[in-house]
């Protein structure tokens, strides 16, 4: 029983730069901030982030 099913054309060729920044506030607590852009593809356009990590 063969079967075809169509699928969405992937693009396969992209590009993604990201970048990040981390501060330590003390030993315990550190802030990190990040962004990325990617050029046309499966990943989104543009991101941010924000992760604040605090040790116990």
């Amino acid at each position: 029983m063969p079967f075809n099913i169509k699928g969405n054309d992937v693009e396969q060729d992209w590009v993604r730069v990201a970048a990040e920044v981390v501060h330590r506030f003390s030993r315990s607590n550190r802030l990190s901030l990040s962004t990325t852009a990617a050029s046309v593809g499966e990943d989104a356009d543009f991101s941010v982030g924000a992760n604040w990590t605090m040790l116990f």
